[in-house]
């Protein structure tokens, strides 16, 4: 699957390559107005590049700023990942 299939734009897929999201999170963080908004090509969601780039410098330099120091990017992508494992866990069911 493509990540991009206009210049300057980013599928699903994409994004969620991008910002280290799961594609099931981009979808949630969509709905909750967390990302910028997507537009629509015909039945495919799609984001502008830069868009997301800058969704991406904020919340590193949010990060930043709550730890005192420069965030290194495999370090940004182990929490994201940390993240979409415990919300996916979460949603597990709790066995009695």
């Amino acid at each position: 699957m493509s990540t991009s299939t206009l210049e300057g734009y980013l599928t699903t897929a994409g994004v969620a390559e991008r910002t280290g999201l799961t594609v099931a999170s981009v979808y949630v963080y969509v709905r909750r107005g967390a990302l910028p908004p997507p537009v629509r090509v015909g039945r495919t969601l799609v984001w502008s590049e830069e868009a997301i780039d800058g969704w991406v410098a904020e919340r590193v330099a949010r990060l930043e700023e709550k730890l005192g120091r420069p965030v290194l990017p495999d370090e940004w992508e182990g929490r994201m990942a940390e993240r979409a494992r415990r919300r996916r866990r979460s949603l597990l069911p709790r066995s009695a």
